[in-house]
C-alpha cells in the first residue's frame, strides 16, 4: 500500500519572484559580458522588489 503524497504548500508570490531572480542572477553572473543577460536580471530583480513592496503595503 502506497502513503499518499504530501499536499504541495503553494508558494507565495515573493518566494516565486526570488526563486526567478535567483537563477537568471546566476546566469548573469557566469555570462557577466552578455548585455542581455545583465538587462534580465535588472528586470527580476525590480520585480522582486515590486512584489516585496506590494506585500508590505498590504495589496494582493
Amino acid at each position: 500500500m502506497t502513503s499518499p503524497r504530501p499536499k504541495k504548500q503553494e508558494s507565495s508570490k515573493i518566494e516565486v519572484a526570488a526563486r526567478i531572480w535567483r537563477v537568471v542572477d546566476k546566469d548573469a553572473i557566469v555570462n557577466r559580458g552578455d548585455p542581455l543577460k545583465q538587462e534580465a536580471e535588472r528586470h527580476a530583480r525590480r520585480e522582486l522588489r515590486r512584489v516585496i513592496d506590494d506585500s508590505r503595503s498590504g495589496q494582493p
